[in-house]
């Protein structure tokens, strides 16, 4: 009889605290589907809340103190996460992002074994990047020197994945940031919990409280929009400006900033509101070339959504109907003529979610996921 071989064995890292991370989660939990044993390693803040159940995935949060420059804080988890790979000997690591390649890369050379760069953003294009040349050069020179000698290389959308082809000549696996499939959920007591009207419309950000994200302007379009509430889930460097320019704000009776909830949580807010709210500025071609949760997310609870005119995302919006683009530069009056539009026509919108819904599901593109974990160059000695 043939001896059984042990499962293989899957390291993926990530430097955030995992509560908020759907993409690491959905990813994480296709591959142990599939046979895998995962292990996740994050870092965990002092503000960080539980994580809550990641069934059958092993999950390590690093302690880097996060009161310390950031500077400090990336030596200090790239040092750790090494350590723990090392230990660890997984059969592949998984690397979410640019700035924890270099000790996932460092490692998996080390071990010999094949790495898989996860890139959710375009990250030397990041809005906090823009007017910062040094950092953004080292940022380069990272990508540069390691992008092209990964095994395998996965992002988000079509227009990050031909500047990873220009800039670094690798052929990426687009796997979108798609939910996972599930029913229609009760919508929260968000009416009750904020004293709005019955027939108040309710428009939604969900996200990071971040620069070039439009969050201010979503802010002053309300004063164009008397009848409207305007609800800010989510946490973020930005979030004392944004409070602060809610608190100036003539409409401020109408807007509540609320923290940000774990993903799981997250789908019965949204399906409260009426209108999905996404106004991204043109800071940097990450953002333009996004393909960001938050659309899928208002798919997926049926709320039509006002989003900048960018090319994948519009691209979704014009194909499956479920909204209205707005250009980057859009004044605050024009995002309220949007959402006037948008609420004008919003059942024939809900009705072309519903559809859409069923279409952009995680299970539909977890299978390129798969494919580029059999075809990966393993050793040996493992079997999943």
């Amino acid at each position: 009889m043939t001896e059984q071989r042990r499962r293989r064995r899957v390291a993926m890292v990530v430097y955030n605290d995992l509560v908020h991370d759907a993409r690491v989660y959905k990813t994480a939990s296709t591959v142990r589907d599939a046979g895998y044993d995962v292990h996740v390693i994050g870092m965990v803040a002092p503000e960080s809340g539980p994580l809550g159940a990641w069934d059958g995935i092993r999950v390590t949060r690093l302690d880097v103190g996060v009161r310390r420059s950031l500077r400090v804080r990336y030596a200090q988890f790239w040092r750790a996460a090494y350590r723990v790979l090392r230990a660890d000997t997984p059969d592949v690591i998984h690397a979410n992002d640019l700035d924890v390649l270099v000790p996932c890369w460092l490692a998996a050379r080390k071990l010999r074994i094949p790495i898989v760069h996860d890139a959710h953003e375009l990250w030397v294009e990041l809005p906090s990047l823009v007017g910062r040349p040094h950092v953004r050069a080292i940022w380069s020179a990272v990508a540069h020197a390691l992008i092209s000698r990964c095994d395998a290389v996965i992002t988000v959308s079509d227009g990050v994945a031909g500047e990873i082809r220009r800039r670094y000549g690798v052929e990426p696996t687009i796997v979108r940031n798609l939910p996972i499939r599930g029913g229609p959920v009760e919508p929260a007591p968000l009416r009750d919990r904020l004293g709005i009207p019955d027939d108040a419309p309710i428009l939604i950000y969900q996200g990071g409280l971040l620069p070039g994200l439009g969050i201010e302007r979503a802010v002053d379009a309300m004063d164009f929009l008397p009848q409207a509430h305007l609800v800010i889930i989510g946490g973020g460097p930005l979030r004392e400006l944004i409070a602060r320019h809610v608190e100036q704000s003539p409409s401020r009776d109408r807007i509540n900033l609320l923290p940000p909830v774990p993903f799981a949580e997250l789908k019965p807010i949204t399906t409260a509101c009426d209108i999905g709210l996404y106004l991204g500025s043109s800071a940097g071609l990450n953002l333009q070339y996004a393909l960001p949760n938050k659309l899928f997310e208002y798919i997926a609870a049926h709320v039509p959504s006002v989003i900048t005119d960018w090319p994948d995302q519009a691209a979704i919006v014009r194909h499956y109907g479920v909204g209205t683009v707005v250009p980057p530069n859009a004044s605050p009056e024009h995002v309220a003529g949007a959402v006037r539009d948008t609420l004008a026509n919003r059942d024939s919108y809900v009705a072309n979610c519903r559809v859409a819904a069923n279409e952009l599901v995680w299970e539909n593109d977890a299978a390129r996921l798969l494919d580029v974990y059999a075809k990966l160059p393993y050793s040996t000695d493992s079997l999943s």
